[in-house]
């Protein structure tokens, strides 16, 4: 089930893995146009926090009882180490609470080996709503979890 697509996403090879109210994961495979250098072929920093604040996104809307446009106001990046030469990473989020329109997330960044940044995060949830929003939002409501874990929708 394909939730929603753009060009930054498809660059990026973003799959959702799993999307739910308890857990978002989503993946990066490798690609060598992603990696850090040539000496440092890991996958780059800025697509792993891009990955990681739309795995955020999508567990804000997979939380909300309706459709709202929303709005990263701080995504705080730690990274513990570098992930590993040329390997795909997944990505994995949880909404913590909601609180008077304000989403808080964690999320980390795990390889092969293990994770290897996290994150914390802030969303704002503004109350109107897109057709973007609206349309994703029924998209959510109509998913099973098997549509996630069987091919892993392109997000």
């Amino acid at each position: 089930m394909e939730i929603f697509q753009s060009g930054a996403h498809d660059d990026l090879g973003i799959e959702i893995v799993a999307a739910s109210p308890e857990r978002v994961a989503i993946r990066v495979p490798f690609k060598p146009e992603l990696a850090r250098s040539i000496e440092n072929m890991s996958i780059h920093s800025g697509v792993v926090m891009t990955a990681i604040d739309s795995g955020m996104g999508l567990a804000c809307m997979m939380n909300l009882k309706e459709p709202s446009s929303l709005a990263t106001l701080d995504l705080r990046y730690d990274e513990l180490r570098s992930p590993r030469a040329e390997q795909d990473i997944e990505i994995s989020v949880q909404c913590d609470s909601i609180d008077e329109g304000i989403v808080f997330l964690t999320g980390s960044a795990s390889d092969a080996d293990g994770v290897f940044a996290q994150s914390v995060s802030r969303f704002f949830l503004t109350g109107e709503s897109s057709a973007f929003f609206r349309k994703t939002f029924e998209k959510l409501a109509n998913r099973s979890d098997s549509d996630f874990s069987s091919t892993g929708s392109t997000a």
